[in-house]
């Protein structure tokens, strides 16, 4: 089981599930300002307009994960992410990364807030690769 204890406001430890992390990473990186999005189920991030992202304008910084041609993501229970296609040939195909494309520098703000809610992520730096964060370890 893949829970990570976080310290709470009157020093209570309180575990979170791998999905309660997960949402909450996600809840902090939108309060941040970044227009952030799961499987957005457009073709390319061409195709992925600045209303299908939510972005208030051109600049806001954006983080999406690619949900078309079923690749889109569920959890399954609080601590298995599947894909969302799931039964496919009668058993669920467990998703391991999580790969976020984005844009106008939010890619540091996504990995930093992954890190800090326990999870693993490999991004190299770069603004012209995705962020992988690591789930169902």
């Amino acid at each position: 089981m893949s829970t990570a204890t976080l310290t709470a406001p009157a020093d209570t430890a309180v575990e979170l599930s791998t999905k309660e992390r997960w949402n909450k990473a996600v809840r902090e990186i939108r309060k941040t300002g970044v227009a952030i999005k799961q499987n957005v189920r457009e073709c390319c991030r061409s195709c992925v307009a600045e209303e299908k992202l939510g972005m208030k304008n051109s600049d806001q910084p954006y983080a999406f994960t690619y949900g078309g041609q079923g690749n889109a993501t569920k959890w399954k229970d609080d601590e298995t992410m599947v894909l969302a296609y799931v039964p496919r040939y009668g058993r669920a195909e467990v998703v391991t990364e999580v790969y976020f494309n984005h844009g106008n520098d939010s890619a540091k703000v996504v990995a930093d807030t992954f890190r800090a809610n326990g999870f693993t992520v490999n991004w190299d730096g770069s603004e012209n690769k995705c962020v992988t964060v690591k789930v169902n370890d």
